[in-house]
């Protein structure tokens, strides 16, 4: 799939110097017998980016997409499988709709530490997305059902584990329903990523995260 991404001249140069967050419009799931095009949701921010997908690779570029949706949340497991089968057999992930989405997102940000209410594939264009995960049980799905403005993340206990991972170039992350992470850019570029996800996340507020891992950034994000 890599090899099937244009990019303009100086993309990586635009990216380095970026300062501002973009969000590209949402390609909603309207049906999952006919998901929407990657491809153009990657083309309609290409002003933005500097990426896109040539028309004579779209087809197969939006196949191997989804194939590797499949596949890698497979891989992760039941749960997970479950939660995408779940989503391909109703068209909701634990009740809400999923969209195709491309974002920039600068270097040196970093976001809430939060749980996912819904299902999220991220699969990154340029530069890199770093995070670091919680590595313990999900949050039941239960506990992550309701409205957006009233989902709160989990306490994050003393002892709690985190795994520092990243998606460059060519590479995804996969979160199950429950999963916990904070994701982040390093300092030396951001990232352009295309998303299916709900909009939606529960955010832990910094005053129950008792973790001791000092690479956590409990505050970070509550002002972007």
């Amino acid at each position: 799939m890599k090899s099937m991404t244009h990019r303009e001249e100086r993309s990586e140069e635009r990216l380095r110097k970026r300062c501002s967050f973009y969000m590209g419009p949402q390609f909603v799931v309207e049906d999952v017998n006919c998901l929407p095009s990657v491809s153009d949701a990657i083309n309609h921010s290409s002003k933005e980016t500097g990426i896109s997908i040539p028309a004579y690779l779209s087809n197969t570029f939006d196949r191997d997409f989804y194939s590797l949706l499949k596949e890698s949340f497979g891989d992760k497991g039941s749960v997970a499988a479950a939660n995408l089968d779940d989503f391909l057999s109703t068209g909701l992930s634990n009740g809400r709709k999923l969209h195709l989405q491309v974002m920039a997102i600068p270097k040196s940000k970093c976001f809430k530490i939060h749980a996912h209410p819904n299902i999220e594939f991220e699969y990154t264009l340029l530069g890199a997305l770093h995070e670091f995960r919680w590595i313990g049980p999900p949050v039941p799905k239960e506990e992550l059902v309701g409205s957006k403005e009233d989902l709160v993340g989990p306490d994050i206990a003393s002892m709690a584990i985190f795994e520092k991972m990243e998606a460059r170039e060519g590479e995804f992350i996969v979160n199950e329903i429950g999963s916990v992470h904070q994701s982040f850019t390093d300092n030396e570029i951001g990232v352009i990523f295309v998303c299916l996800w709900s909009g939606c996340h529960a955010n832990t507020p910094p005053h129950r995260v008792f973790c001791k891992d000092r690479r956590l950034r409990p505050s970070a994000g509550w002002d972007l």
